[in-house]
């Protein structure tokens, strides 16, 4: 091969790699949103659902334009469910350079509520528990329908069961104690003078026994308990339950609305196990248009990456959503002031847990409409409705 024919060859080949170069140094660098959840410790299990699904929540929109044409990427920082160290991170989040525009998480009332000071000038922080309410008009927002909704729609529930003598059996946690304070709200409404609380006491989370405790409720004939306690402090209560020979309906929290950890209860839960459910488990009784559509979407995203939603997954998916469509409004260069504004004006935007309208200052944007109660069905592996929307029974 002469000299000429080499010299050519490798100019076209030098020529291919500098506009390869160049195609991918044009690419958009990640739009990036920092993420703080509880990834491992005692709310670690609800952490890690709510990562999966912002990683399908990122996977589907980037297939979908991203941001205006830019990926997103969600970098996620584990906060142990130490509130301690949720605000470490959330400091070392904000000392970043540029300055985000918005925090997501975290996912706990205590992790939460030690974030919101550092939030109360911007960037915006949007809360995935709806056991946290934030402070009316301040840059911090919180998912799902409030506790201030959820409580009332619970004893609804109940009252509709014709289960009018009711145990509260909470723990002494900061979810607890706001749980505590709107189940006293609830069962206060003219709707429920026919209610009664013949038995209110809490534990502690970590307890390994709660026998003694059950042992006082049985004494009240109750005929329905509530509980705010989650994870392996349900998991406490259930078995004690069990041991005692109470068998009664037990309404829970969203928080332990995860099939992994009900499979690990089936020898002692009960029959009657009920749970304030996100809107899209009611899929098939919402009708055609916004709403059901932004459903099919969660599902359709969660089914092409072969992953499983749990509540969770929604009380992560619906903060995304509508963060992300404010960047798409405002553009990425947009202030923190800028997305606060657009988040509180936002009315009948429709997400996979209902139409949000933040203009009456509740920072959740979703009312009691949202609400509804599902029932685990062990044959199935699943749940199944059990209520109107809004906590009437079906």
């Amino acid at each position: 091969m002469n000299i000429a024919i080499i010299f050519r060859n490798l100019l076209i080949a030098l020529t291919v790699v500098a506009l390869g170069a160049s195609v991918a140094s044009s690419a958009p660098d990640p739009y990036v949103i920092p993420v703080i959840l509880n990834g491992t410790g005692a709310n670690g299990y609800a952490g890690q659902t709510e990562t999966a699904a912002l990683h399908v929540f990122e996977q589907y929109e980037n297939k979908h334009g991203g941001l205006n044409g830019r990926p997103i990427h969600f970098a996620i920082y584990d906060d142990q469910t130490e509130p301690r160290v949720a605000v470490q991170l959330a400091n070392q989040v904000l000392a970043a350079n540029p300055k985000p525009i918005a925090v997501l998480g975290s996912g706990q009332v205590a992790t939460c509520a030690a974030m919101a000071p550092l939030f109360e000038s911007g960037p915006v922080n949007y809360c995935f528990t709806p056991g946290f309410s934030p402070k009316p008009g301040s840059y911090v927002f919180s998912a799902s329908a409030s506790l201030e909704k959820i409580l009332p729609a619970q004893v609804r529930f109940a009252r509709g069961r014709n289960w009018k003598r009711i145990a509260n059996v909470s723990v002494t946690t900061a979810t607890g104690q706001a749980a505590d304070f709107y189940l006293k709200y609830a069962m206060g409404l003219p709707e429920n003078r026919s209610m009664q609380l013949v038995f209110n006491e809490a534990f502690n989370p970590a307890d390994i026994s709660v026998s003694a405790l059950v042992t006082r409720l049985k004494g009240t004939n109750a005929q329905a308990i509530i509980t705010p306690a989650s994870g392996a402090a349900f998991g406490t209560l259930l078995r004690a339950l069990n041991d005692a020979g109470i068998h009664l309906p037990v309404l829970t929290s969203a928080a332990n609305e995860q099939p992994d950890l009900l499979k690990q209860y089936t020898g002692f839960l009960p029959a009657e196990t009920y749970f304030n459910g996100m809107l899209y488990y009611a899929r098939d009784a919402i009708g055609n248009g916004p709403l059901r559509d932004e459903i099919d979407k969660f599902y359709g995203a969660f089914k092409a990456a072969g992953v499983s939603y749990t509540p969770d997954s929604g009380q992560a998916w619906d903060p995304a959503l509508i963060v992300l469509s404010g960047l798409r409004k405002l553009g990425p260069n947009a202030t923190a002031a800028q997305l606060r504004d657009y988040i509180a004006g936002l009315h009948g935007f429709a997400g996979s847990s209902g139409f949000y309208d933040f203009r009456s200052n509740d920072q959740h944007g979703l009312d009691s409409d949202a609400v509804i109660f599902v029932k685990w069905d062990p044959k199935k592996g699943d749940f199944v409705n059990a209520s109107r929307r809004g906590g009437a029974p079906l």
